[in-house]
């Protein structure tokens, strides 16, 4: 027992070594084709990074497929390629309850950057193709399971279990050839495999048990699938060392085993077209049966090489045949004749033409050489001994195609002639039609048609003599079979009454003597074959009435000429009696002038313009030439990849972000080309980004009022990343957002409105429009239309660096003021309900101005107050000493008083004075960070989140920031009552003053009471795709709620 050894290497670094636990590809795309359903379910690069990069224990991923259904795949097997990965497994959440139910499978290949590759679900008889598009976009398709592999092939009646009991030693298996050094092969194995990493049980291992024959039934099964084979160049063979030898994509092994892991009862099961993939997922017979065993061998086989099953149309999956004859992709184990077929039988439901298929280029292999001819021209002769007795090993052949003929020559003294034509004597598939013809090719005798043997027995004239072996057909097409696949071995046996015939007929006169490729000295001849009764020998060819040479065949090269001179040619034909016929046409050809030798000058400033990923202009210097330059030759590399005739060329099919050189030939008209010009090194530009995302899908409005109204809209998806939306009205973009919301204001009651989003990304690509949405806004509830009045004395007071108080007096109005909206600049930076509000988030000794409008509750705005300037005050310092008195000798000092005493600050305490630090140092100097869990006694500072506390009996006191700004606050612990910092937040982050060990998560709410972000917080969170206007933060610890507002500019 051997083992298949198709473990590969682990994944590298660029595909991880780790797989996906948890993926589900979301459907963006699903269309109809006939009854064929097909989904989009994602990008190469998706696809692949979604698994590739997985850091799960059991390697699995969801998928969603036509079905509608989400299914989990288990990796089992992932190896990488020269050109890609493979991938396959088993999907776990679809098992049968059945123990013998076979386990739905999966593999994919990426190979070029495309993805392929199929979901099995054997049992059911279901199956999805996978598939990539040319946009780069991984498909699922239903598909027919049989265009994958080979399902439920018919079993035999009676199964003899050959093999041998468990612990018995199987010997090596007898070693056979059907064609010696043929660079294809099927391996035929019978001893046992293991079979591990393939495609076959989702890539885990299947334990094949040897088949048990003897070498005289593996010999039997041998020549059946020889035979099968025959007309083709491929090599069936039981030799292992030969299989190994040959590269993966040119051979197939064909496992004959009782262990039906692959495909529990079933007679065999193959992948269709997995003879020519790189990678080796071998066939399965299970029907052991001598005659069974080698029909499935070559139907399991035909599937590898891309056959598919021959059935009916009334239903029938496997063709049973009819008569003796079926064929083998049917049923062909219980008829004497299994032929390739191309649905000639009657209700055949597939009319695929197997030979073709099987020879096709992408198996590639091909027939074999003809190895006789099909005319009496080049007849093989006959191979008999002196008293014309002709021996079947001496004189064989094959009928490689239908339309192949193989003749054969003897000459006779006359009398009796008695000749057997058999097919191959071990299962054939040859039926023999031969013929007998005179020496002019007319028919003297022929064989009947009935069965495959053929004879002929005649009395013969004394002359030349041809046999034609033919393969035909017999009866019609509903009891028999055409001639389509009667090919194989035949051999001829016989006697005849030998003698030596005198020939005196010459052959015909050559005609069509005719010169091409003239040069200055030499040029070709070629002339129409001549016919002789017997067969040409030869031809002699004159150059004016000089023999120069005698050639076999019809066509010579004439050498040592002069250039610019005239000559004749004349042929004659020869046989071998010495017959000669007369002179052909004569033919007159003059040689060419001299030539020029002399090369164009080197090509100069060779250069690049216009470069860019795939593509750029290269142009040059024009050569000079003693006659004409006639082009030039561009190089990429050491390889030439177009010829022009100006000095310029445009290059394409080059690939984004890499380095090539360039370099160019001139050349004349005579040949001459020069030598290379200067060599021009350029990389291309890196890859752009030129696909827009896709559509933003159900653009909804909600919240409509009789000015405002809210649209929201599905996100979309971008193979890069989306990073904002286009928001219109009508068709005038009114904003632009990051997020997949909006509320529109400042619209009019009672008005038809349209709304329109289109998605963008970072390298502006643009989606096509989404749905139009139509929306009318409320009609006004009331018919007020009086703004309040201005409000008057705006007023700032408790003026800080970073913050300040304002005030105004009250405005009034005919129904009744609802609010007030506070501006700095020209920014609304809230909106009260009373005559006064507190500015935060300013910058210390800066100079701003605020105004205020008044409102009611039919959206009536007053006109701005009076613009307030007023400057913030100067900011803090960090030296503790700033802003402390001198100590005066003899002075009452409370405690908590301060004092600067020679160079050093001292605050007042109970028990004395206590050093605080050296002028010019921070408070936080040389204090420690706050620790969660150790005990401090009163009087210990610490730091934390950049403030100075100080531990009384009871509670924590904020002496300062560390900052010098000071600032004291009573707290019971370091802060767990929620502050932020920055306010307002300009940038991205806003800080939170909360201790993190409390597991605290937090909601952001705007002003409408939505909802726009949650989440777990450490110490920060991410307000970047937050709008302008104030939010409410409310945090979440221990079932306690703690909130606060904050700006975002």
């Amino acid at each position: 027992m051997k083992n298949l050894n198709l473990k590969k290497r682990m994944f590298s670094n660029v595909l991880k070594k780790v797989f996906l636990t948890t993926f589900l590809f979301i459907l963006s795309f699903s269309s109809f084709a006939q009854e064929k359903k097909e989904i989009v379910i994602g990008t190469v690069n998706s696809f692949s990074q979604a698994f590739l990069s997985s850091k799960s224990s059991n390697n699995s991923f969801d998928i969603k497929l036509t079905d509608n259904k989400i299914y989990n795949l288990k990796i089992n097997v992932k190896n990488n390629t020269v050109d890609g990965y493979f991938v396959t497994g088993n999907i776990l959440n679809n098992k049968s309850k059945n123990a013998r139910a076979i386990e739905p499978v999966f593999s994919f290949t990426e190979k070029d950057g495309k993805i392929s590759g199929e979901i099995v679900f054997y049992d059911q008889k279901k199956a999805f193709k996978i598939s990539t598009n040319n946009n780069g976009q991984v498909l699922a398709s239903d598909t027919d399971i049989h265009s994958i592999l080979c399902v439920d092939f018919e079993q035999e009646k009676e199964i003899t279990n050959n093999a041998p009991v468990s612990g018995s030693v199987q010997k090596a298996q007898i070693q056979l050839e059907s064609l010696p050094g043929a660079a294809h092969v099927i391996y035929l194995d019978f001893d046992g495999e293991v079979v591990s990493g393939t495609r076959w049980a989702g890539g885990r291992t299947i334990n094949a048990q040897p088949a048990g024959f003897s070498d005289e039934k593996i010999l039997a099964v041998w020549r059946i699938m020889v035979d099968d084979f025959n007309p083709f160049n491929i090599n069936v063979t039981t030799r292992r060392d030969v299989f190994d030898a040959t590269p993966k994509s040119q051979r197939m092994m064909a496992i004959f085993t009782p262990t039906t892991d692959a495909a529990p009862g079933s007679g065999g099961v193959a992948y269709l077209n997995s003879f020519s993939w790189n990678s080796d997922d071998p066939c399965w017979v299970y029907n052991l049966g001598t005659r069974s065993a080698g029909e499935t061998g070559s139907h399991e086989v035909g599937h590898t090489l891309g056959l598919a099953h021959d059935g009916t149309r009334s239903g029938t999956t496997y063709y049973a045949g009819h008569g003796q004859w079926s064929p083998i992709m049917g049923w062909s184990a219980n008829k004497t004749l299994g032929h390739w077929s191309k649905g000639e039988y009657d209700n055949a439901n597939n009319t695929q033409d197997d030979l073709a298929i099987i020879s096709n280029s992408r198996n590639g292999f091909g027939y074999k050489k003809d190895d006789h001819s099909n005319t009496i021209n080049g007849a093989t002769e006959l191979v008999s001994d002196s008293n014309g007795n002709v021996s079947k090993a001496d004189n064989e052949g094959i009928i490689e195609k239908t339309s192949d003929k193989d003749v054969f020559s003897f000459q006779t003294s006359g009398g009796q002639v008695n000749f057997s034509f058999d097919p191959n004597p071990y299962y054939p598939n040859l039926n023999i039609k031969a013929r007998l013809l005179n020496s002019n090719g007319s028919e003297v005798a022929s064989s009947d048609l009935q069965g495959l043997k053929a004879s002929i027995a005649t009395t013969l004239q004394s002359g030349t003599y041809y046999i034609e072996i033919d393969g035909v057909g017999e009866g019609n097409l509903s009891t028999g079979y055409s001639d389509y696949s009667s090919l194989g071995l035949f051999s001829i046996s016989g006697k005849y009454p030998k003698g030596n015939v005198t020939d005196t007929q010459a052959p015909s006169v050559p005609a069509n003597v005719i010169a091409s490729n003239v040069e200055e000295t030499s040029l070709s001849l070629s002339w129409s074959a001549s016919t002789d009764n017997v067969g040409v020998k030869g031809y002699d060819v004159y150059q004016g009435d000089r023999m120069i040479t005698s050639v076999s065949g019809t066509s010579y090269s004439v050498t040592g000429l002069t250039a610019n001179t005239t000559y004749t040619f004349r042929v004659k034909a020869k046989d071998a009696a010495g017959n000669v016929s007369d002179f052909s046409n004569t033919l007159t050809v003059t040689t060419k002038e001299t030539r020029d030798t002399q090369a164009p000058s080197v090509p100069a400033n060779v250069i690049a313009s216009n470069v860019e990923e795939t593509s750029l202009s290269l142009s040059w210097s024009a050569s000079t030439d003693n006659v004409g330059v006639k082009g030039y030759d561009v190089y990429q590399g050491d390889r030439m990849i177009t010829s022009v005739s100006g000095t310029s060329y445009s290059v394409t099919g080059l690939t984004a972000n890499t380095t090539y050189t360039f370099r160019v030939k001139a050349k004349d008209a005579a040949g001459n080309v020069s030598d290379f010009s200067n060599t021009l090194t350029v990389t291309t530009k890196e890859t752009r980004d030129t696909q827009a995302p896709s559509v933003p899908a159900n653009v909804t409005a909600s919240n409509v009022e009789e000015t405002s109204l809210s649209l929201s809209w599905t996100a979309s998806t971008d193979n890069v990343g989306v990073t904002g939306y286009d928001v219109y009205q009508g068709n005038t973009m009114i904003t632009s957002v990051s997020g997949t919301s909006y509320s529109v204001t400042g619209l009019t009651a009672n008005t038809t409105y349209t709304f329109r989003v289109k998605a963008k990304d970072a390298a502006g690509n643009v989606s096509d429009f989404s749905n139009t949405l139509t929306v009318t806004t409320k009609e006004a509830t009331n018919t007020d239309t009086e703004a309040p009045s201005v409000p008057a004395n705006v007023t700032a007071s408790n003026v800080e660096e970073t913050s300040l108080s304002l005030s105004w007096s009250a405005s009034t109005d005919n129904v009744a003021v609802t609010g007030y909206d506070v501006y700095q600049g020209d920014r609304m930076i809230t909106s009260v309900s009373g005559i006064s509000s507190s500015v935060t988030g300013l910058t210390a000794n800066t100079t701003y101005t605020f105004r205020v409008k008044a409102k009611d509750a039919a959206g009536n705005v007053s006109d701005f107050s009076t613009a307030l300037t007023v400057t913030t005050k100067e900011g803090g310092t960090t030296d503790i000493c700033e802003g402390v008195e001198v100590f005066v000798s003899g002075t009452r000092y409370a405690v908590g008083d301060r004092v600067v005493y020679k160079n050093y600050v001292y605050e007042r305490t109970i028990r004395g004075w206590k050093n605080l630090g050296k002028c010019g140092s921070s408070l936080c100097e040389g204090i420690v960070e706050w620790r969660s869990g150790v005990r401090y006694n009163t009087g210990n500072r610490v730091v934390y989140r950049g403030n100075l506390w100080e531990r009384g009996t009871t509670r924590w006191t904020f002496i300062s920031s560390c900052n010098g700004q000071a600032n004291k606050t009573d707290l019971i612990t370091p802060p767990q009552k929620i502050s932020v910092y920055p306010n307002p937040v300009k940038e991205n982050i806003l800080n939170i003053v909360f201790d993190p060990s409390q597991g605290a998560t937090y909601s952001i709410i705007n002003l409408l009471g939505e909802t726009v972000a949650n989440g777990y917080f450490n110490s920060s969170i991410k307000v970047d795709h937050l709008q302008t206007g104030t939010y409410i933060l409310k945090v979440t610890s221990d079932k306690k709620q703690h909130i606060t507002r904050f700006v975002k500019q």
